[in-house]
Order: C-alpha cells, then structure tokens, then sequence
C-alpha cells in the first residue's frame, strides 16, 4: 500500500505501480484505521486464511493496529493471527526491519539519483514516486531476502538461542548506571574544599584609584566561605513525570483482548450518551449547544473534524486515541470524558481545582 498525503486521489499516481499495489491517499499521509482495514480485506483476498489455515501477522503497537476493533473482528473471522511485538523490539523482531526496509531504501535513493540524472532540470514529484518505489520494491523482494528476516529474528526456522544474554539486558539498568556514573562525577567535585587564602605579607604599591575604601575590620575568616554557602549546587528533583509501562507482547485478534475492547468501546459510548443528556444536546450532534457561549481561543479547543493522525488525539482522562472534539487545561481531553461543552470559555481539570 502507497499512502500520499493529498485530499483528492488523482489517477496518475498509480502509475508504474506494481500489479495489485493499492494506492491511496489520506489527509496525513500516514495510515489510519479506515486505511488498514481496507489493506487487510485486500491481504485476506491474496493470502486466503481460514480458521482451519490460520496465518500470523506481527504487528507493531500504532493504534490503527491495536485500537481497531474492526479490523481485529475482521482478522479473527478469517483466521488471522495479529500479533503486536513488544515495545521498541521491532528492530530486532520485524522481519521487515531486520531485511527488508534497509535494501529498500538503499534502492529507492538510487532509482531517485538516476531519474534526475536522466532527466535534467526536473524534480521528482508525487506522480513519480509510485514508479520509483515499485522499482524499489522489485529489486529488494526477493526469496532470499524475505527467508533472511525471518531466519534473523529467529521466526522461522524457529531458533530460541538466535539472541545472546547482552540484548535481554534492562533499560532501567542502563539508566541505573547512567545515573550513578553521573552521581560519581558530581562527587568529585567538593566546593567545600575550595578557599581563598590570605596573603600573609601585602606589597605596598602606590596606586591611584576613585574607588572606595574596604573596610579595615575584614579578617580573614570571612576569606574562608565555601562557595557552596555562597551559590548552593542545584539539587536533582529527578524526573517526576509518570512513565508509561512498557508495551507487551499481545495477541490482538485474541477473545480476551477483543472483548476488553469492546467493553471500552461500550463504555465510551455510555459515557457520551450521558453526557450528551446532562447537557441537554441534541441527537444530531452532541457539540451542539443550545446556549450561544462565546467561543474559547484555538489553542484550547480543537475540532474532530480537522485531519490530524490519530495519534494526536490521545485523551490522559481515557488514555486513547479517539478523534473527538477536545479541550485542553494543562493536558489535552475529550469533552465528553471531561464532561464539558466544546463552548466552554475556560476548562480547567480536575487536577488543577
């Protein structure tokens, strides 16, 4: 699948395009879950799984793939496996990544160098592109490529040992050492040991100077002040900012998973109805007002109609990526999970009250 980034497809853009590569647009540019659906229904027509030949699917965390309920129906009906790899391996797991994308890429540059050399005084545009990753594409795909990613990340032929101790090794490990080398080489600096010292004989010298006389009654104990009393070193707060735990290992077309989804999903829908009815909204649009408010500044509403990807819509009350209308107080919301209108002259959270 070739995605571009426009609002209307045009037909040249499918030119030199590979038999069966489906080419399409959306306002980002980047996949979304409408987009993957639609390239799922058109793997299942090509590859023909069944729940008696089931296939499996390695996937990596993007919510068109985790959060698309749809599509995990449409994979479970059909006897599709999706399995999303744990968080920040699929350099190491994908066999995509290990084989594929590099050699890729590598021939995608060179089709670009010998285009403009062949044709000088052009650029390469969006109706050249398709043709340029098709040849790409072709070059890259070959049997011993794709058995190499596979044999690399230790799928098929099955190997458990294809990995060494080093890359099971923590992160939070690395960062405990991290931390600590930089504890060691702040401690090597003492600012307690750093004095001035009188001088024992002063040389008289005649200097003419405007300027104003020390006072005579400065000892030398006031000579020996720390700069750490003076100018204290700054303490380390450490980062109070919550992590998120790591993305597992998740068999997303699973019965368990689907149906947590879907208690989400119902869940949500709950919530809006109700809102919908405290705040007396009509049923053709639940951002509809019946009182005219003064509208609030863009920095703090957004419109769900706007194109933005998905990932832009992440709620902290839900924790999801929904393109909803949202308001913002310090962190962006929904206003259905934050219980407000889109009209609100000003939002402030639960947190901050």
């Amino acid at each position: 699948m070739i995605i571009f980034k426009r609002k209307r497809m045009a037909p040249e853009l499918t030119i030199g395009a590979i038999s069966g590569t489906i080419v399409t647009i959306s306002d980002t540019g980047y996949i979304n879950n409408e987009l993957f659906i639609k390239w799922l229904k058109h793997f299942i027509e090509y590859v023909k799984p069944s729940t008696e030949k089931k296939v499996l699917l390695l996937l990596d965390g993007h919510t068109t793939h985790s959060k698309n309920l749809e599509a995990l129906i449409l994979a479970k009906m059909h006897g599709i496996v999706l399995l999303q790899l744990p968080g920040h391996t699929t350099n190491r797991l994908q066999p995509l990544d290990v084989s594929f994308f590099k050699p890729m890429e590598s021939y995608f540059s060179q089709g670009i160098e010998t285009f403009l050399r062949s044709n000088p005084g052009n650029t390469v545009t969006q109706y050249n592109m398709t043709g340029l990753l098709s040849d790409a594409y072709a070059k890259t795909a070959s049997i011993s490529n794709i058995m190499g990613g596979f044999k690399r990340t230790g799928i098929w032929p099955v190997d458990r040992t294809v990995f060494s101790d080093a890359d099971f090794i923590a992160a939070s490990d690395l960062l405990e050492n991290d931390s600590e080398t930089a504890r060691e080489d702040l401690g090597a600096i003492n600012p307690r040991e750093t004095t001035i010292e009188p001088e024992d004989e002063a040389t008289e010298r005649p200097v003419k100077s405007n300027s104003t006389k020390l006072n005579n009654n400065c000892n030398s104990t006031d000579l020996n002040t720390s700069i750490e009393e003076i100018y204290p070193l700054p303490e380390n707060k450490g980062n109070a900012k919550k992590r998120k735990l790591s993305q597992p290992a998740v068999i997303l077309s699973s019965t368990p998973y689907k149906d947590e989804l879907e208690g989400k999903r119902n869940q949500r829908q709950n919530s809006i109805k109700k809102v919908k009815k405290n705040l007396g909204l009509s049923s053709t649009s639940l951002f509809e007002a019946r009182d005219d408010q003064s509208s609030t500044s863009k920095s703090d509403v957004v419109n769900a109609q706007s194109e933005y990807d998905t990932t832009e819509w992440y709620c902290h009350i839900c924790e999801e990526n929904i393109i909803e209308d949202m308001v913002k107080c310090e962190k962006w919301a929904h206003t259905s999970c934050a219980g407000t209108k889109k009209q609100i002259k000003k939002y402030v959270c639960e947190n901050c009250k």
